[in-house]
């Protein structure tokens, strides 16, 4: 079981750059008070030298230390909710989920997923890429709109029984007017761990990550894809195997 929330919640974050560029702003300030009070010590008392430029370049620093102020509590408050949404995902740690995503995990040798028409096809092909995008497996795909569950034996076209990991679906559909069906997507399983990307919450189910935001349903504690047609499910549900 994996957790990798640290880069958020963890009370030894890396330094952020709005301190880094206190924390430099502060130096050089020190550099020029001192450059300025070597100034007035040697100056000379006949000519004295002109207030107003160090006045101004005062009240630049200050000015500037008031932005990067303001940046770190911009930072603070972006830190802050970042926070919030690790927390929200950990919730869905060893919860069972509907995502809507065309990845599947084959473990075990089995796999299975829905794909959802919009619409009716006159045609449409089921494929199953690698993570390359290599085409490993390509059958006939139902063309009646609505839901489809499909269970991939885990082998590839010509037989061969393929290695556990991550696969990815592909639906290519056409109506009467030889145009493009829009397709979704839905696979199941549970959550097994969870990260963060750039702020976006990740759930990881076995070695499929999906965004927090496309999970569609979440299931009651075990409940299965084939628990949906016993329970009166209103999708069309459509039980595939590949022989």
């Amino acid at each position: 079981m994996e957790i990798d929330v640290n880069s958020i919640i963890n009370p030894n974050k890396t330094e952020t750059s709005s301190s880094a560029s206190l924390s430099k702003l502060s130096t050089d300030l020190d550099s020029f008070l001192t450059i300025l009070t070597t100034q007035l010590q040697f100056q000379d008392p006949l000519e004295p030298l002109e207030s107003s430029e160090f006045t101004n370049q005062l009240v630049l620093f200050a000015q500037v230390e008031q932005d990067i102020q303001q940046n770190k509590n911009l930072e603070q408050m972006v830190s802050l909710q970042q926070d919030n949404i690790a927390v929200g995902a950990l919730s869905f740690m060893n919860k069972s989920v509907d995502v809507a995503w065309p990845v599947t995990e084959l473990r075990n040798g089995e796999a299975s997923f829905s794909y959802i028409l919009t619409k009716d096809a006159t045609s449409a092909t089921l494929s199953i890429l690698g993570e390359n995008g290599e085409r490993v497996r390509t059958e006939t795909a139902e063309v009646t709109e609505g839901k489809h569950d499909f269970k991939w034996d885990g082998k590839d076209d010509n037989g061969n029984t393929l290695k556990d990991g991550v696969y990815i679906i592909q639906v290519n559909g056409q109506d009467a007017n030889n145009q493009p069906v829009e397709v979704g997507y839905s696979t199941f399983g549970t959550v097994t761990g969870v990260a963060l990307d750039n702020g976006t919450a990740i759930l990881e189910i076995g070695d499929v990550q999906v965004p927090l935001g496309n999970v569609t349903r979440i299931r009651e504690p075990g409940e299965t894809v084939a628990d949906d047609a016993s329970n009166g499910s209103d999708d069309e549900t459509t039980e595939e195997s590949s022989s």
